[in-house]
């Protein structure tokens, strides 16, 4: 999968429009950053791109096509801030169920991730903090070998030793070539110097979109 087109799309709840009429695009082989304060509509925005919210208006395009199979979903990886694994689940059982949804997820390299992170694969997963519930989200995301990995809050409960080094693995994943990573944050100034392109949004609007050093330099 080349790209993503969103177009139009829409979500309300009750009298909340989360998102209103929002259409941009997402390229291959880049990193996004998906920006905007808490509440603007990021998550939202995010569910519906895969698949795991409908919309009540606007379609998305994967490539050239609306319609959703499992072949495509397979080639999305998205991480949400909650925490949505099983209560039992074990750090050991979400490499495997990894494996078994992303045939091209590179557990050699996960695993070593989870040595360096000191995170014990037989630790249920109900029972680690939020910053290593975190962690483990996103290793098993940038191993996935999916084409678009998008990250809702990706340094949720992290401390900067942390972050930094989940950081510095996007971009050594990235720097493979192919993929595509979005990263939704209200923390705008901590990843800057990682993102290439912006999509900002408010109140589920879209206030801006494109390359980063060329809104910087309009807005200079």
């Amino acid at each position: 999968m080349k790209s993503i087109q969103v177009r139009d799309l829409t979500k309300k709840y009750g009298d909340v429009v989360a998102v209103d009429e929002l259409s941009c695009h997402f390229d291959q082989g880049k990193i996004y950053g998906l920006l905007g304060r808490n509440g603007a509509g990021k998550t939202t925005f995010m569910k519906m791109i895969s698949d795991r919210l409908n919309p009540d208006g606007g379609e998305v395009y994967y490539d050239e096509s609306n319609q959703v199979n499992d072949e495509l979903l397979g080639q999305i990886y998205h991480v949400e801030a909650e925490n949505l694994f099983p209560a039992a689940m074990k750090v050991k059982d979400a490499v495997h169920w990894t494996k078994v949804f992303y045939p091209t997820f590179n557990e050699e390299s996960a695993l070593l991730d989870l040595e360096r992170a000191e995170i014990g694969l037989k630790k249920k997963m109900s029972k680690l903090s939020t910053g290593l519930t975190t962690m483990v989200k996103v290793i098993l995301a940038i191993n996935s070998g999916a084409s678009f990995i998008m990250l809702d809050e990706p340094t949720l409960g992290l401390d900067a030793v942390s972050r930094d080094y989940l950081y510095q693995r996007i971009i050594e994943e990235y720097g493979k070539g192919g993929q595509t990573f979005v990263l939704s944050t209200h923390l705008i100034e901590e990843v800057a110097p990682l993102i290439e392109e912006v999509v900002f949004i408010d109140h589920g609007k879209l206030l801006a979109t494109g390359n980063v050093e060329d809104l910087l330099e309009g807005y200079v």
